[in-house]
């Protein structure tokens, strides 16, 4: 391959065009014409001697080859885009855009008062948020596809850098009317009851369920769901049960009509946790999100710790 015949300009069009499977949306994504995409992703066919994308009906699909390249070429153009940025970060004239993958909770925790911070501080920042399930972090990171990913992370890879944020307590909760309100939930009544599962994967077991089936117990899962805020909901118009971090119920505002019961095992807080990639660690900008983040998530802590002194549980 004789690095003489690529140019920048098929690089970025292939990088474009992979993430929207469409010459049209990528030439939006970059202000250029479809004919202009089009021009150059036919330069890196000739130069690479693959057809790298094929038209079907659900978009532009790539080639084998195409998926090889992929992520190196992501990697790459991230690399080649902070060596050329600038190393100071200035908050107040800075045009950036960074991208987070989070889960609905850890967004509504999160997103309004950083919304709030960066009007004040930082108001051309954009914000970006994508899906996290806990399991494909490691692969946004590695491709350049976020910047962040925010939620309940174990043993993450030695590439990655791991804040803590956030902690918080599980907890039982179920609708006033449902039959186990008024009775102690014990262990017994717990596995007789019928769950819900958040699952950000979709898998039909959680970590609930690795640590009853490590006593040689089962619970029965009757519903699963990928977000937490449509738990509540579901609580109240049912007789399920859902363990759940304490925050994903009070921040619902359906929270009045659901109560919150001690989970019978002994399970650990979570720790919502922040997590980006090494080579962006001594980013300034990357370092001036991340002190955002970190001082945003004390600030909720505390307020926390200050409403459960006056008898209020957060």
């Amino acid at each position: 391959m004789n690095l003489a015949e690529l140019d920048l300009k098929a690089l970025l069009v292939f990088d474009a065009v992979i993430s929207e499977r469409s010459t049209t949306k990528a030439g939006y994504r970059l202000s250029m014409s479809q004919p202009a995409v089009s021009s150059a992703l036919n330069r890196l066919r000739h130069a690479l001697k693959d057809e790298l994308f094929i038209r079907g009906g659900d978009g532009m699909r790539p080639t084998p080859r195409a998926l090889e390249l992929a992520a190196p070429i992501r990697q790459a153009l991230t690399q080649l885009r902070e060596a050329l940025n600038p190393m100071e970060f200035i908050p107040e004239s800075a045009v950036r855009t960074f991208t987070f993958a989070m889960a609905d909770h850890a967004a509504a925790l999160i997103l309004p008062p950083l919304a709030e911070r960066l009007e004040k501080l930082a108001p051309q920042i954009d914000i970006r948020i994508k899906p996290n399930t806990n399991i494909n972090a490691p692969e946004l990171l590695d491709a350049g596809e976020i910047d962040f990913a925010i939620g309940l992370f174990l043993n993450p890879p030695e590439r990655l850098c791991v804040a803590s944020l956030i902690q918080d307590e599980y907890v039982c909760a179920m609708r006033r009317s449902h039959p186990l309100v008024h009775k102690p939930l014990d262990l017994d009544r717990y596995l007789r009851a019928k769950h819900l599962l958040i699952s950000l994967s979709g898998e039909p077991t959680g970590f609930v369920d690795l640590l009853l089936e490590s006593q040689g117990l089962q619970r029965r899962v009757a519903m699963t769901v990928n977000q937490f805020s449509i738990v509540p909901r579901i609580l109240r118009q049912s007789n399920l049960i859902v363990t759940v971090v304490r925050r994903a119920i009070t921040l619902s505002p359906y929270a009045s009509e659901l109560m919150m019961k001690p989970v019978p095992l002994a399970i650990q807080p979570s720790a919502l946790s922040l997590l980006w990639h090494k080579r962006l660690s001594h980013h300034s900008a990357n370092e001036w999100m991340r002190l955002q983040l970190l001082e945003i998530c004390s600030e909720i802590s505390d307020e926390a710790k200050a409403k459960m002194k006056q008898g209020f549980r957060p």
